[in-house]
């Protein structure tokens, strides 16, 4: 779901702990960073100091705080699994896994609004310019996406 950008947004830690935007030389929250990504770009958390890469580390912090404000998109059976997996013999075959269903979850999303953006869309939009049209496309993928989040959470 990346842009076609190639680098991802680096994000700068300083030694107090705040976060530095270098493209608009600006901080940032834990909720911009999550809105940049939901936006569709990769970022990368670099520490200032040490160089290390902590890009994991921010986003299993952004996830954490998401569920417990109640945005619910793992339940408790798949956060169970998960720390289970952390087995010697999982831990090879897990990630693969997960990254292998978000493609076909982005995959089914894409060929949904594909096929709502063919001739029905244009027989429903009729004559509107195409802001409108790409706007409209965004609001049904939006609720595509909900409506496939909500039926994984109630399976």
């Amino acid at each position: 779901m990346a842009t076609s950008e190639s680098t991802p947004l680096l994000i700068k830690r300083y030694a107090s702990r705040r976060l530095y935007n270098t493209e608009t030389s600006d901080y940032v929250t834990l909720d911009d960073i999550s809105g940049f990504i939901r936006a569709g770009r990769d970022v990368q958390i670099v520490d200032l100091k040490s160089g290390d890469d902590l890009t994991r580390q921010y986003l299993l912090q952004i996830i954490a705080e998401r569920e417990s404000r109640g945005d619910n998109v793992l339940p408790t059976n798949v956060l169970t699994d998960l720390v289970r997996s952390y087995t010697e013999g999982a831990q090879t075959m897990v990630p693969d896994f997960l990254a292998a269903s978000f493609d076909m979850l982005r995959d089914g999303q894409a060929k949904m609004v594909e096929s709502m953006s063919g001739p029905m869309l244009e027989m429903f939009l009729g004559r509107h310019n195409q802001k409108v049209k790409s706007t409209i496309i965004l609001a049904i993928t939006d609720i595509i996406t909900t409506l496939c989040r909500d039926n994984a959470l109630s399976s």
